[in-house]
């Protein structure tokens, strides 16, 4: 009889680590998201994990879906990078300063 399949106790914290280390090699980015002047790669995949607004809008017939680019203008390149940090490492970002702002990126719907 095989043995049951045994998952490290800190599994899916692993995971994120790595998806952290490997979230910056340009060759597995598959989406650009530009906000202000800053262009970041991302991955379908994450985007869409963490955000209806973004599973609509890549799923869609969109130009964005067919580009695999967006660009927000609604809100900081500051913000968004620190939604990128929490949807990479999984790391609190949320501070009394940037609440407000994190509260309206997160509240995005599809138009």
């Amino acid at each position: 009889m095989a043995s049951p399949l045994v998952l490290k106790e800190n599994f899916s914290g692993d995971i994120l680590s790595n998806i952290f280390k490997v979230s910056t090699n340009e060759q597995l980015q598959d989406y650009k998201v530009q906000v202000e002047n800053t262009v970041y790669g991302c991955h379908k995949l994450m985007l869409c994990a963490v955000s209806e607004f973004f599973q609509c809008l890549i799923r869609s017939d969109m130009i964005e879906s067919r580009t695999n680019f967006v660009q927000l203008k609604d809100i900081s390149s500051s913000t968004f990078a620190l939604i990128l940090k929490l949807v990479y490492t999984g790391q609190d970002v949320i501070t009394k300063d940037n609440c407000i702002d994190l509260w309206y990126a997160s509240d995005r719907h599809p138009e």
